[in-house]
């Protein structure tokens, strides 16, 4: 929250990317009726257009920039889509993800940059954990 807050995402495309596809999902979980402690500041727009701003942000060679920012984004982005019953979007996502981790060597911690924080070792487990048993890389 601490990086909303610093508007990360005005100078991290990727930061953006992740803070496109979370819009995507409350946009879509408020309009499914979900509801919400406090209150919203701010213009709210569809979650189809955080969708398509989230999409629209990733650049061309994402793949190749391994940020962890472009696989939590895909991750959000097939949430979204199966939020929405678009199962062709999930698995698209879900597919990238798997490409973005394999490229990398993602669900290999050994693999994983020195020096990381705890937490960011837990967030990277998170992420491996969630994404069902094809992420060993077997």
């Amino acid at each position: 929250m601490r990086d909303v807050n610093n508007r990360i995402y005005t100078v991290d495309r990727s930061f953006y990317t992740v803070t496109m596809a979370v819009c995507a999902i409350t946009t879509s979980r408020l309009a499914h009726n979900a509801q919400i402690a406090g209150r919203l500041d701010g213009p709210i727009h569809s979650a189809n257009t955080y969708y398509s701003l989230a999409l629209e942000a990733f650049p061309p060679t994402y793949c190749a920039t391994g940020s962890i920012n472009y696989k939590r984004a895909k991750l959000l982005l097939a949430i979204s889509c199966l939020q929405d019953g678009d199962a062709v979007g999930l698995h698209t996502h879900l597919g990238d993800y798997g490409t973005l981790s394999f490229t990398d060597g993602f669900y290999d911690e050994s693999r994983w940059p020195s020096g990381l924080r705890e937490p960011e070792i837990q967030e990277r487990r998170r992420l491996v954990s969630q994404t069902g048993p094809w992420h060993s890389g077997t």
